[in-house]
């Protein structure tokens, strides 16, 4: 059968915010992730991308998502 690559795996992601100023969107959301390496990283499902910064947000909830290269 077939390995899980992602079996015992753990990938933890840590975010760090910068809020927008009031009325701007010029907040930000540095990511990084831990359990694995070639990391790319989503915001609120978008497409992944291979930096974890997300510049140009507006104050909100925003859901960070990383994937290591095996996928998990």
């Amino acid at each position: 059968g077939a390995v899980n690559p992602c079996a015992g795996v753990t990938v933890v992601v840590t975010a760090t915010k910068v809020d927008p100023t009031a009325g701007q969107s010029n907040g930000s959301i540095t990511a990084t992730a831990t359990g694995g390496t070639g990391f790319t990283y989503s915001l609120n499902a978008g497409a992944f991308q291979a930096s974890g910064t997300f510049i140009g947000l507006a104050t909100g909830n925003y859901t960070v998502a990383a994937r290591n290269s095996n996928g998990c």
